[in-house]
C-alpha cells in the first residue's frame, strides 16, 4: 500500500466507526536518499509565547467534522531523507524508550513525539549523519495516555 491509500481507507466516509476517533500511523521507512550532517546550534531566548484559541461552543450548531480530521502521521525521517537503524529503527527504539520512561501521567501524544524526536536527534551514524523524525497532525483534541 501507499501511505495515503491506507489513510483514505480509514476516513470516516469509508470506515464510519472511525469518526471523531484518533487515527495514528507510524511509518518506519526512508523518505529519500538525502543525508543530514547536522548543524551547530547557539542558544537564543527570544521570549516569544503563543496562545491557542479554542473552538467557541456557540459555533457547534452547524459544525460538520472534516473527513481528514483526527489524523496523526509520524514518519521516521524528514521528507527526502534517509532513516537509519542499528539493532532496529532509531524511531521505534526511542519511541519505546520514551513510553517506558513516562513519569508525568496523563501524557500528551505530542509530548511523547517531541521527546522521541529529541532522542533521535541526539543520535548519529558512525559517519556523523543525523536523522529527525517528522509528523503532521489534524487532531482536533488532545490525546493523552495514562
Amino acid at each position: 500500500y501507499r501511505l495515503y491509500d491506507l489513510i483514505d481507507k480509514c476516513k470516516p466516509i469509508n470506515l464510519p466507526s472511525m469518526e471523531e476517533k484518533p487515527k495514528i500511523f507510524i511509518v518506519q521507512a526512508c523518505r529519500g536518499e538525502d543525508t543530514d550532517s547536522g548543524v551547530k546550534l547557539h542558544a537564543v531566548n527570544n521570549g516569544s509565547s503563543c496562545t491557542q484559541v479554542d473552538f467557541i461552543a456557540s459555533q457547534a450548531e452547524n459544525f460538520t467534522h472534516p473527513e481528514h480530521a483526527d489524523l496523526l502521521v509520524l514518519m521516521s525521517s524528514h521528507y527526502g531523507c534517509k532513516a537509519y537503524r542499528k539493532h532496529g529503527s532509531w524511531l521505534i527504539q526511542e519511541l519505546g524508550n520514551v513510553i517506558e520512561r513516562l513519569e508525568a501521567k496523563p501524557c500528551s501524544i505530542f509530548d511523547i513525539i517531541i521527546q522521541t524526536n529529541n532522542a533521535v536527534a541526539k543520535r548519529e551514524t558512525s559517519k556523523g549523519l543525523k536523522q529527525i523524525p517528522s509528523f503532521y497532525s489534524t487532531f482536533t483534541k488532545q490525546l493523552y495516555f495514562d
